[in-house]
């Protein structure tokens, strides 16, 4: 096997030059820790006192200067993800809350124009589930009895009711029934069943 540095013969399965100690294959090869000789400038892989290429002096030598691959971090990316989620909640809520705010003005709007004006300005108006169901009033003191039936769309009003305690019955045609307490005040209509009508059952 020839020497790739002195061209020197070496025998079969040599690991190192006989001649010049140059690794003679890649097992061999010498670590990046080997002295660079002054004199020649050649990396000594023996590392021995004086240099095997030019018997300089190798004491005084330095280790070759090894690259060092240093592998900087990303940088880092602050994601504007959050910002945004909390950005879109808000919008979200904000819409929510003034269509809340819309519907309440709406509803009371529609009250005072069109509903309130169809109600007594004393007595009783009710608005019951079930189309014309039977009505049957009498107060707690067992002085007034007033019998009568709801409209088509299960409303009725009754004017000039008396102040007092009162108990309502209503029964549908479906064997539907209801019997419910209620007050009725001084120079003020009594509402049963707005805005949510009362249930027959």
């Amino acid at each position: 096997m020839d020497c790739p540095a002195c061209g020197q013969k070496n025998d079969q399965g040599m690991q190192f030059c006989i001649f010049c100690g140059q690794a003679l294959s890649a097992e061999a090869a010498p670590a990046a820790s080997g002295f660079c000789c002054q004199s020649c400038g050649k990396s000594d892989p023996l590392n021995g006192k004086y240099c095997v290429f030019c018997g300089g002096n190798m004491a005084n030598s330095a280790k070759p200067a090894v690259a060092i691959s240093q592998s900087l971090p990303a940088a880092k990316v602050t994601s504007s993800g959050k910002d945004f989620l909390f950005l879109a909640l808000a919008l979200i809520l904000g819409a929510g809350a003034a269509f809340l705010l819309f519907q309440t003005a709406l509803v009371s709007h529609l009250q005072k124009s069109f509903v309130q004006p169809l109600w007594t300005k004393d007595g009783l108006v009710l608005y019951a589930s079930a189309p014309e169901a039977n009505l049957f009033i009498k107060s707690l003191d067992q002085k007034t009895f007033l019998c009568g039936k709801t409209g088509k769309d299960g409303a009725i009003a009754i004017n000039n009711l008396a102040p007092g305690s009162y108990n309502l019955q209503l029964s549908g045609k479906n064997h539907q029934y209801l019997s419910e307490d209620f007050t009725v005040g001084l120079g003020q209509p009594t509402i049963l069943g707005y805005p949510q009508r009362l249930e027959l059952e």
